[in-house]
């Protein structure tokens, strides 16, 4: 049911298949030998077999959504069709019989896929004011599968739009991880604009979102969520860094991040800077040592695609992110000639002292001053 059988009517590769029928929670348990009651209350049940794992759903009806998360009331029945209107999306209600390989569509799913269309089932206002992150959920799909938002569905969501400020930040986190393993985020973020999500999805107003979105047009999805979001926040023209870097953190903040995520999506950002200060026509070209830095960095690969994206006719752009890439491990992070208990054998005392002795030899061999550890322990007794 749902979204495996969207992806099997679409030609793709659909992940995890859930099964749903008349049978109870008790009959299923009854059934089979190994299941685990995931979700009983709301009639579901995953059924442990020898290759894996399966959660059946009993065909329910739904009361009223006080939460606006879940639903007061279940009710268990034995029709599909009423059990289908109580889904978020027509193309998400569809159904495979496994016995004839019959599609059972009982709210027009198929007719909307062939049209590319995301329509809300019965009235999209309470579907929405039912579970707020279908608004969510909505601008995903539309980003995932490349489909338009139908006119009243569209006009449902930005009527329901500040519902969404309201959700937990886990879940849009999770869904805007789910955009940024395998959607199209410049289609993402127009239809997050047009149905007027941008604000209460992400926690800040967001400038230029036009620009921004023929940005992200293509954007590799190896990059992750936070060079995703390195790229929706990037800095365009007129922009200080204070304020570029300042909008990150509200939305690493804001989005639950983790530390990984954040730690892309803030280094990614001040790289950039680093790298359009550099291109100003009075900067100092960039040492070799310093080159090489850039290519340390945590965010380097998301900075890079975003650089060139921010300044495609940048020829010196290009040959520093080719020489970047270009570079091995060893050269990247080469042994050091002279270690810091070496130092401590010469006298230098620990503190603020020999770290910055150890940065200046390390500068100095990155840029090819010092060649070997004769010439390491020559350039420390200059410096003493």
């Amino acid at each position: 049911m749902g979204g495996c059988v969207r992806d099997l009517a679409l030609g793709r590769t659909p992940g995890d298949a859930d099964l749903c029928s008349d049978a109870t929670p008790s009959v299923v348990q009854a059934a089979f030998t190994h299941t685990v009651p995931v979700g009983i209350e709301f009639g579901t049940v995953l059924v442990v077999l020898e290759p894996g794992a399966v959660e059946h759903t009993t065909y329910r009806t739904e009361g009223t959504y006080s939460d606006g998360r879940r639903p007061d009331r279940v009710s268990f029945g034995r029709d599909l069709a009423e059990d289908a209107r109580r889904r978020d999306f027509t193309v998400n209600a569809l159904y495979l019989d496994p016995l004839t390989d019959e599609v059972c569509d009982p709210e027009g799913g198929l007719a909307d896929l062939r049209a590319g269309l995301l329509r809300a089932i019965g009235d999209p206002v309470q579907r929405f004011q039912e579970d707020a992150l279908r608004l969510l959920r909505l601008v995903r799909f539309g980003a995932v599968l490349g489909f338009s938002v139908e006119a009243q569905t569209e006009a449902a969501a930005r009527r329901c739009a500040p519902l969404l400020a309201g959700m937990a930040r886990e879940r849009v986190h999770k869904e805007l991880t789910a955009v940024a393993a395998r959607g199209d985020g410049e289609r993402f973020l127009t239809l997050l604009e047009r149905c007027g999500l941008v604000e209460t999805t992400l926690g800040l107003g967001l400038p230029q979102v036009a620009e921004r979105a023929r940005l992200m047009r293509a954007w590799p999805h190896q990059l992750g969520l936070g060079g995703w979001l390195a790229a929706l926040a990037a800095p365009l023209a007129g922009e200080s860094p204070a304020l570029v870097l300042e909008r990150a953190e509200r939305l690493a903040q804001g989005l639950k991040c983790s530390g990984e995520e954040q730690a892309v999506l803030l280094d990614a950002l001040q790289l950039v800077c680093e790298l359009l200060q550099h291109l100003e026509p009075a900067a100092t070209p960039p040492s070799r040592a310093v080159r090489v830095r850039w290519a340390r960095r945590v965010g380097q690969r998301c900075a890079w695609e975003l650089v060139c994206r921010l300044q495609p006719e940048s020829h010196v752009l290009r040959l520093w992110r080719a020489e970047a890439e270009s570079w091995t491990e060893a050269e990247v992070h080469p042994a050091p000639y002279v270690r810091a208990a070496d130092l401590l054998q010469l006298g230098v005392a620990r503190g603020p002292r020999l770290g910055e002795l150890l940065r200046a030899l390390e500068t100095a061999q990155l840029d090819g001053v010092v060649g070997d550890r004769e010439a390491a322990l020559r350039f420390v007794q200059q410096q003493l």
